[in-house]
């Protein structure tokens, strides 16, 4: 499923093609039977579709953060996320490695912001 929902990013980044994607994503709806019957095609797609399919698929995968992050979602606030700066996508380097690095200088530094 994975490979299918990347091709139709591609397709949707690269080319515009929505249909193609929309192809793609519909193969995979179609595929998820778990409940009996399969979800019902969609008609249209574009990016906030395809990243919406992205969590329902992959839902248990942990890499919802790292799509967010690509489709521009990230800095938004939900739960209890409520800081949209920017530079909080990379976490801190732990301070105990930019103290064992401090003999190298500029070797390690803190990531921004932190």
């Amino acid at each position: 499923a994975d490979v299918y929902l990347m091709r139709a990013e591609a397709k949707l980044r690269k080319s515009g093609d929505a249909a193609s994607a929309l192809a793609d994503v519909n193969t995979v709806r179609a595929s998820r039977t778990a409940v009996g019957t399969p979800a019902p095609a969609l008609s249209s797609m574009n990016l906030d579709l395809l990243l919406r399919e992205r969590g329902f698929e992959l839902y248990w995968e942990s890499i919802r953060r790292t799509d967010m992050i690509r489709f521009g979602k990230y800095e938004g606030k939900w739960t209890e996320k409520t800081n949209a700066d920017v530079t909080k996508r990379i976490f801190p380097i732990p301070q105990t490695a930019v103290d064992g690095a401090s003999n190298l200088p500029g070797y390690l530094k803190q990531n921004t912001g932190y």
